[in-house]
């Protein structure tokens, strides 16, 4: 199965950086999506998951790390990002 994710707000420099869409919230910090093994995925880009064979439920592992914009200074405040997904079964 591949899963590939996106979203409509990305970093202008880095746009696998998902932008902090809270109104008021921090500044100069994005969300990183990462695979099982703690690697940086790349948005629009399928991401193969292996699926236990005959198993009717599977789980898909992935972690998500705020970052701080390369070059910015952070600040302190709330973060919100959207992360949309489609899941491709081959």
């Amino acid at each position: 199965m591949d899963v590939t994710f996106s979203s409509t707000a990305t970093d202008a420099t880095d746009t696998s950086l998902m932008s902090n869409t809270y109104a008021g919230g921090a500044q100069n910090v994005g969300v990183r999506l990462l695979d099982n093994a703690e690697s940086p995925i790349t948005l629009g880009t399928a991401q193969t998951v292996d699926l236990s064979a005959g198993s009717a439920t599977q789980t898909l592992h992935f972690k998500a790390q705020m970052e701080v914009v390369d070059g910015k200074t952070a600040t302190a405040g709330q973060v919100e990002s959207t992360a949309n997904y489609i899941l491709l079964y081959k």
